[in-house]
């Protein structure tokens, strides 16, 4: 596929018991879409150790560089008769990766929030001890 968008192919039926559990993504990275932070943190690392290895061959983007998102790119390509064709399938893959993990990380923090929500609200009616309210109510960034 060469018109700029990701080539997404679901994982093999036959390799996971749940057919759309996983993702293979366009640079090769396979990924369970149920994956903790950890270990999508992990994918990342990966990803970006790839990138590296095509820096050391020359391969680089200055939009990339500057901080342009590379789903949103307006000059990526997927193009394999562009040198640049694989950075911008890692670049995509990394963006996707990252968004991931800060979904996962404000969907904690979003239930976070919510135990604070009660405790201020079980507070007020006295039904919690002090230290548990404390506990509760301390939402890290």
């Amino acid at each position: 596929m060469t018109d700029g968008k990701a080539e997404w192919r679901l994982a093999q039926a036959m390799q996971n018991a749940d057919p759309f559990g996983g993702v293979v993504y366009s640079s090769g990275v396979s990924l369970d879409l149920t994956a903790s932070e950890e270990d999508l943190a992990d994918v990342f690392v990966d990803l970006l150790q790839r990138e590296g290895r095509l820096l050391r061959r020359g391969i680089t983007c200055d939009l990339k560089d500057s901080g342009q998102d590379c789903l949103h790119c307006p000059v990526a390509t997927l193009d394999e008769t562009y040198s640049r064709a694989v950075l911008c399938r890692l670049g995509k893959d990394q963006s996707t990766v990252e968004k991931a993990v800060e979904a996962k990380r404000a969907a904690r923090q979003e239930t976070v929030r919510d135990l604070a929500v009660l405790a201020d609200e079980m507070s007020e009616i006295g039904d919690m001890p002090d230290d548990l309210i404390e506990l509760l109510t301390q939402v890290s960034p």
